[in-house]
């Protein structure tokens, strides 16, 4: 009797465990064997017969973990579109970048961190997440898309250019131009602060150091202070891709149906200069569906601002995106909504 009552709670622990919702921990190897931590994150109920659709969500630029965050800047905003999906029945996966601190101590040698922090390294951690998902019993594998913010738009165009495209791309605050062109415009925007003759001289350096990064010279010696965060060893194999990765070629050659949703109140990205390029560049592929959105009134992180002095980094996601994203996965990935009263 006690043999038979075992087995039967462990069957049911078993099938508990396969129906289970709520984050799941998680981890994948790269290729120097550094682990990357991250959460799936399951919808409640019982899964479709196929299993849930799901997303891999890809955060912005630097050391930026796997709920958007980035040191002291806290927005919550990956967290806040997991959530929300979860509620709506998509599941979703998110990580923690490579290049968040944390993980510093299991870095590879400092001469060998330019290659570390190049931009297809991204892509591929990225692809491993993606494999990770369709593998995972309670995930439908043929329903796998991903949803890039700010940088993690072009990782996601990337993804959609490769051998195993994801089922639908989101770029959600996805630049238009090269990441080095609006890095430019924003350095430039500090620099105006300064006064002649030194803003020049700033500005050329700036230009000077982007141009040797480019065509593989060495920094010019020596380096303002204010310029060696943006300027060492370890970033100039990701500032040279930051010159040379087009977002529009890759949108005009990305597979899929592509979503492209930015917000009217951004300071990074232009709705003139970006999303109306990128909507264009995504609209003109034949045989591919597109939508292309405008949040008004919200900031970069997809926040409610009020002025352009408030960084939008606070507060929920406006509802706005979260509807707009959501009804287009549903469309995209070919699924129902959890809840009916859902777009």
């Amino acid at each position: 009797m006690n043999t038979i009552r075992f087995v039967v709670l462990s069957l049911l622990c078993a099938v508990a465990s396969l129906c289970a919702a709520g984050p799941v921990e998680i981890s994948f190897s790269i290729e120097t064997g550094l682990e990357l931590d991250g959460t799936l994150l399951l919808p409640e109920g019982e899964a479709p017969e196929a299993g849930w659709p799901a997303v891999l969500l890809l955060a912005g630029s630097g050391p930026t973990d796997r709920n958007g965050d980035q040191g002291p800047i806290v927005t919550g905003v990956l967290q806040q579109i997991a959530d929300d999906l979860a509620a709506s029945g998509i599941a979703s996966l998110r990580y923690d970048k490579r290049s968040v601190t944390r993980y510093a101590r299991d870095y590879p040698p400092l001469e060998e961190l330019a290659a570390f922090f190049r931009l297809q390294r991204f892509v591929d951690d990225a692809q491993r997440g993606m494999s990770l998902l369709r593998k995972r019993s309670e995930i439908d594998p043929a329903r796998v898309g991903v949803v890039g913010h700010s940088e993690g738009a072009v990782l996601a165009l990337m993804l959609a250019n490769g051998e195993d495209p994801p089922a639908a791309s989101a770029l959600l605050c996805g630049p238009g131009r090269p990441i080095a062109t609006i890095l430019r415009e924003q350095i430039f925007a500090q620099l105006d602060a300064s006064p002649e003759p030194t803003r020049s001289e700033q500005k050329a350096i700036f230009d000077e150091a982007m141009t040797a990064i480019r065509d593989g010279e060495p920094l010019p010696n020596p380096l303002p202070a204010w310029s060696r965060t943006i300027f060492n060893v370890t970033t100039t194999g990701i500032l040279r891709d930051y010159q040379t990765t087009d977002p529009l070629s890759l949108a005009r050659g990305a597979k899929g149906p592509i979503l492209v949703l930015n917000a009217g109140a951004d300071i990074q990205v232009s709705v003139e200069r970006d999303h109306e390029p990128l909507a264009e560049a995504v609209a003109s592929r034949e045989g591919a569906s597109s939508r292309a959105v405008i949040i008004d009134g919200a900031s970069h992180n997809l926040k409610a601002v009020e002025k352009p002095s408030d960084p939008g980094y606070a507060g929920p996601v406006v509802p706005g995106a979260l509807d707009a994203l959501r009804g287009w996965l549903h469309d995209a990935l070919g699924s129902e909504p959890a809840n009916p009263s859902e777009p």
